[in-house]
């Protein structure tokens, strides 16, 4: 899955069976996959500076505050998976 150029982490709370499958990733792949299931804001800016690029698969974002900061730290953001209301 990952070669040697690449290393993801993960930060955020979700669906208890998700984050299950990202601490068996970090298992699987222990140079390159961390995750984080909890809510930390100096943590999330530090992740989002110091990232290439980031997906942001929420199902609900109110105002796109991730994507403000995304901009402001020159973060590339290539697609959003944003569900939209109806």
């Amino acid at each position: 899955m990952f070669n040697n150029e690449i290393c993801c982490f993960l930060q955020g709370t979700g669906k208890k069976y998700m984050e299950k499958q990202i601490a068996e990733l970090e298992k699987k792949y222990p140079d390159k996959v961390r995750g984080v299931a909890k809510f930390n804001v100096p943590l999330a800016h530090m992740i989002i500076a110091g990232a290439d690029f980031m997906m942001i698969p929420s199902r609900f974002e109110p105002c796109g505050l991730i994507q403000l900061h995304a901009m402001r730290y020159g973060t590339v953001i290539p697609f959003l998976f944003i569900e939209l209301l109806s």
